[in-house]
């Protein structure tokens, strides 16, 4: 009798591990790359991730029109930024900050030990993400299981693409973390689900020649429509997607293209991208030049053999003096030229 009771204590304990759920905090900052206020709340996240709960956090930031229309960041997708804005209340000023959907004060010194109250909280869902992708567009899949009964009965599940995007603005950050890149729908996709059962629900995102792939992740959470907490955060980066139809991505028709460097105008650093043909050129040499207004060759980039497809590079421009400069793509037959601005 007594080795029954322990097998069936020992069933308890595994069963109770299997449907509870390690709730994950959604931090969000409304921030701008020229606003002087907004470099602390950086710090304050940035030395979070830096502790031992730092990985049960998920981070976005929003780059809003205010203080400054002039911020880069916030001019790649003011639709998105707009939307969440109002969305959350309609604020005029950054930094903002959100913690599970809750507006919260900037007294930064306080965020790490609020952090900690939040992760100690057992969550009510586990969200397992999955995807896919092709050459110009990703999807992403959420199983949804629900572990705990919750009061709210109008949640909706979000699904946003962030980077780290490395732009200099005047505020001394250039290193920019996790910079919403596109929210999927700003009212998110409603969730019907029962105690312990799995939902599962999708996003498709076109991937955008802005942006860095190896940068991406995509945030997925589970919100209340009405009082906007939010009860279960996940992530999964983009590399982790798994190819569609390799046989087709292989045999894409790549375009010789060379696509506007960003950012532009830039101080000091700026990507470089560009497409390489299939062809029987493939043996050519690929050369990729910097030119000043004088048409003097200041830097060669690229000088070598590349296989067909998507490049990119970054040009570090800190040696020359601000002024016009041309970028010059050469592969066989082809041959095209940019302008770039670098404004110190």
């Amino acid at each position: 009798m007594k080795k029954i009771n322990v097998i069936l204590i020992l069933l308890f304990f595994i069963s109770a591990k299997v449907f509870s759920s390690e709730r994950k905090v959604l931090v969000e900052i409304f921030t701008n790359s020229h606003c002087p206020l907004c470099p602390p709340a950086h710090s304050a996240i940035d030395n979070y991730l830096q502790s031992s709960n730092g990985s049960k956090i998920e981070f976005i930031y929003y780059h809003m029109i205010f203080p400054y229309s002039t911020d880069k960041l916030y001019q790649d997708n003011t639709e998105d930024a707009s939307a969440k804005n109002n969305l959350y209340g309609n604020f005029s000023s950054t930094p903002q900050a959100f913690f599970n959907g809750k507006h919260v004060s900037n007294s930064y010194g306080n965020w790490a030990s609020t952090f900690d109250n939040l992760v100690s909280e057992e969550g009510s869902f586990n969200i397992l993400l999955s995807g896919n992708y092709t050459e110009t567009e990703f999807s992403i899949n959420a199983k949804i299981t629900k572990t705990a009964d919750v009061v709210e009965n109008d949640l909706v599940l979000n699904f946003i693409v962030v980077e780290n995007v490395n732009y200099q603005g005047n505020n001394g950050i250039s290193n920019h973390k996790n910079v919403m890149r596109k929210i999927s729908d700003i009212n998110g996709n409603p969730v019907n689900i029962t105690l312990n059962e799995t939902q599962e629900i999708s996003a498709t995102f076109n991937l955008d020649n802005l942006w860095n792939a190896d940068e991406l992740k995509i945030i997925a959470y589970l919100q209340s429509s009405s009082s906007k907490n939010v009860y279960q955060a996940e992530s999964i980066n983009y590399n982790e997607l798994s190819l569609t139809n390799i046989d087709q991505k292989i045999n894409v028709p790549f375009q010789f293209k060379l696509y506007q460097n960003y950012p532009n105008p830039f101080n000091p650093e700026t990507k470089i991208s560009y497409t390489i043909p299939n062809e029987d050129k493939i043996n050519s040499p690929v050369q990729l030049r910097i030119f000043d207004s004088l048409g003097k060759v200041v830097k060669t980039l690229v000088n070598k053999k590349q296989s067909a497809g998507n490049h990119e590079i970054y040009f570090n421009a800190n040696n020359l003096p601000s002024g016009i400069y041309f970028m010059q793509l050469t592969f066989g037959k082809y041959n095209e030229t940019g302008k770039m601005i670098l404004l110190k």
